[in-house]
């Protein structure tokens, strides 16, 4: 079994003309509900620390995000992954590639953090029947029935858990 949890970084300054996008930071709200759900990650979704690998986007929001996940799970640095193709647009069958190129496959859970609408795009794409929106700082958790991560396709996943601050 394979499982994605995918979360979207927690809520960051508003947009303005002063800070780019790329820049824009966690609020201490941001904060604050990304360790609620983070926590509650943990408790959900119990994993075994060594079969967990991270991809997150590199915007300094998600990049904030994953690193409370990160120390929450006690996540190695060798088993995290930054990419600036999180923040872009990423087909679905971009983002499949993506994974085996990356996700050893002895990783048994994937955590992707990034953003709207490319993860609630995603998560809707690879899950039967699921049709979500992920706020800041949501989590949802899609499981596969395969063994490897090149076994993953579009509409077989179930949703396992949906948490929220």
């Amino acid at each position: 079994m394979k499982k994605i949890v995918f979360i979207r970084h927690g809520k960051a300054e508003s947009a303005s003309w002063d800070v780019d996008d790329f820049d824009r930071q966690l609020t201490p709200e941001g904060v604050y509900n990304t360790e609620q759900v983070s926590s509650k990650v943990s408790v959900s979704a119990p994993m075994t620390l060594s079969n967990v690998f991270m991809i997150r986007s590199d915007a300094k929001r998600a990049y904030q995000s994953s690193e409370i996940y990160k120390n929450r799970l006690n996540i190695a640095d060798e088993s995290c992954a930054i990419s600036h193709q999180l923040y872009e647009d990423l087909t679905t069958n971009d983002f499949l590639d993506l994974i085996v190129k990356w996700v050893p496959s002895h990783k048994d859970t994937l955590l992707v953090v990034g953003h709207n609408p490319m993860l609630s795009m995603l998560s809707n794409q690879l899950a039967k029947d699921l049709d979500c929106w992920l706020s800041t700082a949501n989590a949802i958790c899609i499981e596969f029935n395969v063994c490897e991560w090149i076994d993953l396709s579009v509409r077989s996943g179930e949703p396992i858990f949906s948490l929220f601050p």
